[in-house]
């Protein structure tokens, strides 16, 4: 089974709140898949549904459990879906690059070739929203984001099973510490969904948690 899109989005949205409380200087703005799916990334225009941007611009705002500017934040972390296809988009707001974690990459750099070229036609579509949306948030925001730096992180775990793709990018993000990922993200399959379920029952936002019994509960502390 792949992931499914509205436990990644749960998932982000725990990682996020466990996170609010340990970054005091560098604010992490976490997104979930709703941009993708709102911008309709690779949809043919024909087929598009008209996109409110308003709603859009919301998904840059700070909820209301962690008191932040998006203005404020170091890094923006936003994932993109597309036809099975999974990519992690990290937007380092201080040093101007965007980093791009795919967990397929084509191997171009060994033929010479630029390996940021097969993700230029998704590039153009999520900067443009991404600008976008971020001069509805921020009026001040004049920042040229096409001018930035790209960045393909090359030495990530990868999968060759496209059905891990969902839950290596949720590590990619629940681990990236500004420059690289924090820890070694096991790629088995089984422990790959086992971490995942983990961390959604063990995450403090998980309002079931008291509905856990106790002895479960308790097992869950000792899993890390």
């Amino acid at each position: 089974m792949d992931m499914d899109h509205n436990c990644f989005n749960l998932a982000v949205w725990m990682a996020a709140s466990n996170n609010a409380s340990m970054l005091e200087k560098d604010k992490y703005h976490y997104m979930d898949l709703q941009f993708a799916s709102r911008t309709q990334f690779g949809r043919d225009p024909r087929c598009c549904d008209w996109i409110d941007y308003e709603e859009l611009a919301k998904l840059l705002q700070c909820g209301p459990d962690r008191d932040y500017k998006i203005q404020n934040c170091s890094t923006i972390l936003l994932p993109y879906f597309r036809d099975r296809n999974y990519i992690l988009f990290i937007f380092d707001m201080g040093n101007k690059i965007v980093h791009i974690l795919d967990p397929h990459s084509p191997k171009l750099w060994y033929s010479g070739l630029d390996p940021i070229m097969p993700y230029n036609g998704i590039l153009e579509i999520v900067l443009n929203y991404f600008s976008f949306s971020m001069t509805l948030v921020n009026p001040a925001w004049k920042e040229n984001v096409y001018l930035w730096h790209r960045q393909l992180k090359l030495y990530l775990p990868k999968a060759m099973d496209w059905k891990l793709a969902g839950f290596l990018v949720y590590n990619y993000l629940k681990l990236w510490n500004g420059e690289r990922l924090s820890s070694f993200v096991n790629i088995r399959s089984d422990s790959l969904r086992t971490e995942f379920l983990v961390h959604i029952l063990k995450s403090s936002a998980n309002e079931c948690t008291y509905d856990i019994p106790g002895e479960l509960q308790d097992l869950l502390k000792l899993i890390n």
